[in-house]
């Protein structure tokens, strides 16, 4: 069960062939390949 804080919303800007990209105002910049993001929505 995912228990984190939520730190951002993101806004669905193209989905095409199962793919999502989501455009968010969050700074990525410090993740690192490997790491753990959780996206969540309606």
């Amino acid at each position: 069960m995912f228990t984190g804080i939520v730190q951002n919303l993101g806004k669905v800007v193209k989905y095409s062939n199962g793919e999502l990209e989501i455009s968010t105002l969050l700074d990525l910049s410090y993740c690192k390949i490997g790491s753990s993001i959780c996206c969540n929505g309606v």
